[in-house]
């Protein structure tokens, strides 16, 4: 990704970063001008990946937050109820969103194996952590980031 911490997160993880879009990830692996892609797995059979790409490891070394935002003068316009209802309505579209996500990876996963040997290997995730952890240090001591920060935290930590 073209981004400042996926760029710090790869030579963290002792990588040389060769940020680019995604449409040219899989002629980049395929003439070997890189030698790997961070991803999900929707890029192994629907973007074609899994044909150069035969092996998948899960370590964990990042997780994205989804999240939803409003903006303050909006929220202040809405009443109990409403404020209630889209709350109410996040969550169930939250539960709804992870169990279709999951099913649909699963369904990628098993094309990518059946169509292009893709290996699947969940891997000791400890040293991936820990190398990452200065991005932690970074975004939990910044005054601007912090209380983002712990709020992901909190909701990692409850499983959500």
């Amino acid at each position: 990704m073209q981004s400042e911490t996926a760029i710090k997160m790869v030579e963290l993880l002792g990588g040389s970063a060769v940020p680019m879009g995604s449409d040219e990830v899989y002629t980049s692996l395929q003439s070997h001008l890189i030698q790997g892609s961070e991803n999900n797995e929707f890029v192994l059979y629907t973007a074609g990946h899994g044909g150069v790409a035969k092996y998948y490891s899960y370590d964990e070394h990042t997780r994205v937050p989804d999240i939803m935002i409003m903006n303050d003068a909006t929220k202040e316009q809405l009443t109990a109820e409403q404020k209630k209802a889209i709350k109410e309505a996040a969550a169930a579209s939250t539960a709804f969103e992870i169990k279709a996500f999951a099913k649909a990876v699963d369904e990628e996963k098993n094309v990518a194996q059946k169509e292009y040997g893709v290996q699947f290997n969940k891997v000791e995730n400890t040293p991936f952590r820990k190398a990452v952890a200065p991005l932690h240090e970074a975004f939990k001591n910044d005054p601007v980031y912090k209380r983002l920060y712990q709020m992901i935290q909190e909701k990692g930590a409850q499983g959500i």
